[in-house]
């Protein structure tokens, strides 16, 4: 049997030939090609590797390495130290290239984690996890489709060839849009949706069928459908101080309806071209 990081180390080089989002089908056909043996549980389908086991959402593989169980009050200090340990080893092990700013979705809690490195369009994060206090505590791989954005945007819609000056960045807004307005500027993205600039930023009027406040939205984009692009100007981080641009979801508007959805802007545009 191969070691642990050897394993997992293989699993993202797998995934990274996936350039895009992978059901639950296709991530089950991809472990078991990897040597992963299934096993039926319920909700998720459990795979096995040796001492590994892994459940699949789509477009994420998420691997428990090790069960520390329950740990009590006297020696909860020592498991937590000797998981953290393992996960640093693990992760000096993987040979991956570290994930940049934009590689990990803000919305993701796993972003949060120690150890986030790419695997072509897929995110890699290693760390210890306790879902409750009760449940057992492990070393986590989280595999999520997601990295690159940026780069996988530009590909599905290039750029125009004459851009602005970058502008000044702004902690007011998201990264991302912020990013796309230097790379697209208010041309056409993908024929789909045009930025706006913060100058004409507006707030939707009010509407029984909008799924929040519209003191809380902002609308940065119109479509090509004659809808539009609002934030959700709330943060999704109850746990962090100020302001969280980074972790404003979209809306989108049109047609009659309104949609929200559970990511960022830049992710919005890259799902809505595939």
């Amino acid at each position: 049997m191969t070691s642990i990081s050897e394993r997992l180390t293989d699993l993202a080089h797998r995934l990274a030939q996936l350039l895009d989002p992978a059901d639950e089908k296709q991530l089950a056909g991809l472990l078991t090609a990897a040597g992963w043996t299934a096993e039926p549980n319920g909700r998720h389908r459990l795979f096995r590797s040796g001492d590994l086991v892994a459940y699949t959402r789509p477009a994420e593989v998420v691997v428990h390495i090790k069960d520390y169980g329950v740990p009590n009050p006297t020696a909860a200090d020592l498991i937590y130290q000797e998981s953290e340990a393992f996960a640093a080893s693990i992760a000096g092990e993987l040979g991956l290239p570290s994930a940049g700013a934009l590689d990990v979705d803000p919305l993701d809690g796993w972003h949060h984690d120690p150890y986030l490195f790419r695997a072509g369009h897929w995110t890699v994060a290693i760390a210890d996890v306790q879902q409750d206090t009760d449940l057992p505590l492990v070393v986590s791989a989280h595999f999520a489709w997601g990295a690159d954005l940026t780069g996988r945007l530009t590909a599905l819609a290039p750029p125009p060839a004459n851009r602005a000056a970058p502008r000044q960045p702004d902690p007011a807004l998201p990264a991302d849009y912020q990013w796309l307005l230097d790379v697209y500027g208010t041309k056409p993205i993908g024929g789909i949706l045009t930025l706006l600039t913060p100058d004409r930023f507006t707030t939707p009027p009010a509407s029984r069928r909008l799924p929040v406040t519209p003191a809380h939205l902002l609308t940065m984009a119109t479509t090509a459908d004659g809808g539009s692009l609002a934030w959700v100007t709330e943060s999704t981080r109850p746990w962090a101080e100020g302001p969280q641009p980074d972790s404003w979801v979209v809306v989108l508007a049109g047609g009659g309806s309104e949609q929200k959805y559970p990511y960022g802007l830049l992710r919005f545009l890259v799902l809505e071209l595939l």
